[in-house]
């Protein structure tokens, strides 16, 4: 028997958004608050369900006025104020 279930961790997680845009291949991300976020902490960029979002990991504690530094590079470009 196969018992559908919804991933909801996305709807009750610290959430913030990007200042800037941040290209390809970037490992620090300037974000709007970095409250709520720790080192090591596997970080969602993009909303979930959508074609470029992606899930990196945090090498450090969260700096001022950034969500840190992570352990590889982003795939993809993401715009300004994306979550």
């Amino acid at each position: 028997m196969i018992i559908p279930t919804r991933n909801l961790l996305h709807e009750t997680a610290p959430k913030t958004y990007l200042m800037n845009t941040e290209v390809a291949g970037t490992t620090i991300f300037r974000v709007r608050n970095t409250n709520g976020f720790g080192s090591a902490w596997a970080i969602q960029i993009g909303e979930a369900g959508e074609e470029q979002t992606e899930v990196l990991v945090l090498s450090g504690n969260p700096g001022a006025g950034t969500l840190g530094t992570s352990t590889g590079a982003s795939r993809f470009e993401h715009p300004a104020d994306t979550p």
